[in-house]
């Protein structure tokens, strides 16, 4: 074997080698990349249950009965009910 044919055998053989360390990084970024989209997927899922969750728990009905029954709040009776009525400040326009 001569010099250049050696030469080339070294060329060929690191290339060959570059290409194998791509592939191997190729494959493990697209395995990151399945990965977080499953982890994008999980948050998304979390993220519905969690605003089906808010909206249960901020119904006015389910509010009034933990204020009532949890909290001894009472519903204010008629005489216990004030209108206030608020004059506009001078200069100050009315709508």
């Amino acid at each position: 074997m001569t010099r250049r044919d050696g030469l080339l055998f070294l060329l060929v053989l690191s290339l060959a080698l570059g290409v194998i360390q791509s592939q191997q990084e190729t494959r493990r970024l697209y395995i990151d990349l399945q990965q977080e989209k499953d982890h994008q997927v999980q948050l998304q899922t979390e993220g519905d249950q969690l605003q089906i969750e808010e909206g249960t728990l901020s119904a006015s009905h389910r509010i009034e009965a933990h204020a009532l029954h949890e909290l001894g709040m009472q519903l204010p009776t008629p005489a216990q009910k004030h209108l206030l009525v608020v004059a506009p400040l001078s200069g100050e326009e009315t709508r």
